[in-house]
């Protein structure tokens, strides 16, 4: 929401708004000349022409409520995008993972070179400082959302398809629903879409692609049009090998972990496809230093690195986990995980018991909620509990508070890890806040 607010000032739109609780996004909006009130309903409304919502908001929300009661335009954050999406030849990202990733790293390497590109995505390009921005360019990099099926909507000229798991089954019901989305969005797109996606990706190896003119595959095997050949870490940087048109291709990268490799291959494909030159990419792919929330170093001395993280996934927290288990050998790692959503939590609570086993404690907070009532049973101290008993140790605890647990000195190497979808980054980022400012 807050990107597409930025473009809506950008195209010279006054632009008011509203959220439950201020943070570093609404007063980077608030920096543009933009109004936010704090609560649910800004008095600002009134003066609207449009109201745009987020796929969060509820048809119980006293905004929504009044808009509807006023007749005034309403329109869902992935209509507003769609009518953007339509101006340009557009590049759609989209998948369970590695969305924000893939999508950043292409804008990053797209505006390296003399030619600027618009872009949406979901985080804060690192290096850029935003997370949207609007010119006269032939192309649009967007981040396309699978969580309330909204993907459906777009038509790109490039699809990117980075993995599909069993999230957000509250509503695709399971993961054949899920992918059966999907299909019938594939077949409803023209042939000449290019195609570009994951096939070491089981679920995505389903779908049915044969209608399509143009198709480039990348991923771990040799049978990928782009594949992984060796790779090494370290807390520094990431080395890659990787197979394309019968060569090798060596590149670096301040990315960690197996699973961001996928993420520079789809960049990669995307930026070859488009005729960039091969050095430009590579350069690129070196000097970007991420997105926001994704492995990101709020801190860091000679004994104590602090990372702020999204991950709220089973797949994407044991992804996460491993690459920094591999960046960070030797050193002692503890997790603060906030889990997100009652419905994922219950829907994902086996996948959970296995997915810190690359980390040294795990401290889990309260469930953050999202709007959702709570489910009975489900819970962090039960939680907590059960990882233990699976793990056969007491490496799992409930932490009711993170402000205690946060140290910036330590005898031994320490990486503190706060992973969630919620409220726990806001939290950790003015702990640290502090720590700079005292």
């Amino acid at each position: 929401m807050s990107a597409l607010a930025k473009v809506l000032v950008q195209s010279g739109f006054l632009v008011t708004g509203s959220d439950r609780k201020k943070s570093s996004l609404t007063e980077d909006l608030e920096k543009l000349g933009i109004t936010i009130q704090e609560g649910d309903f800004s008095s600002d409304i009134e003066e609207s022409d449009v109201v745009i919502i987020s796929s969060a908001i509820s048809v119980k929300h006293p905004e929504y409520d009044w808009a509807l009661e006023k007749k005034k335009i309403i329109l869902k954050r992935s209509q507003l995008l769609k009518e953007i999406e339509q101006q340009y030849q557009s590049i759609s990202v989209v998948g369970s993972h590695g969305k924000t990733t893939t999508s950043s790293l292409l804008s990053w390497i797209m505006n390296q070179g003399e030619e600027k590109t618009s872009f949406i995505v979901g985080g804060i390009v690192k290096g850029l400082e935003t997370q949207s921005f609007i010119c006269n360019s032939k192309y649009l990099v967007f981040e396309a959302d699978e969580s309330d099926g909204s993907f459906t909507l777009y038509h790109p000229s490039v699809l990117v398809l980075t993995n599909l798991d069993n999230d957000h089954m509250d509503f695709y019901r399971n993961l054949d629903g899920l992918i059966e989305s999907f299909q019938k969005y594939l077949d409803g797109l023209a042939s000449e879409t290019t195609i570009i996606y994951n096939k070491s990706d089981k679920n995505l190896n389903r779908l049915n692609f044969s209608k399509f003119f143009n198709v480039l595959t990348f991923g771990l095997e040799k049978t990928n049009d782009l594949h992984l050949v060796d790779y090494s870490n370290s807390s520094q940087v990431m080395n890659i090998k990787m197979g394309f048109n019968k060569e090798e291709l060596e590149l670096s990268t301040f990315l960690y972990g197996k699973y961001n490799i996928e993420n520079i291959m789809a960049a990669f494909l995307v930026c070859h496809y488009l005729k960039l030159p091969v050095d430009l990419i590579k350069e690129g792919i070196k000097s970007f230093i991420g997105a926001g929330r994704r492995i990101e170093k709020l801190y860091q001395d000679k004994n104590v690195t602090i990372i702020d993280d999204y991950a709220h996934h089973p797949t994407e927290i044991k992804a996460t986990l491993k690459g920094i288990r591999e960046s960070f050998e030797g050193k002692y790692i503890k997790v603060y995980f906030q889990p997100h959503r009652y419905t994922r939590t219950k829907e994902c609570w086996q996948d959970y018991l296995n997915s810190f086993y690359d980390c040294d404690e795990i401290h889990l907070l309260e469930i953050y909620s999202a709007g959702e009532n709570e489910i009975e049973g489900i819970n962090s101290t039960k939680l907590s509990q059960e990882i233990n008993q699976r793990e056969k140790k007491e490496k799992a605890f409930f932490c009711k508070d993170i402000s205690s647990h946060v140290i910036f000195e330590s005898e031994r190497g320490l990486v503190l890890v706060f992973m969630g979808a919620g409220s726990i980054s806001a939290q950790i980022r003015g702990i640290v806040s502090e720590q700079r400012n005292s």
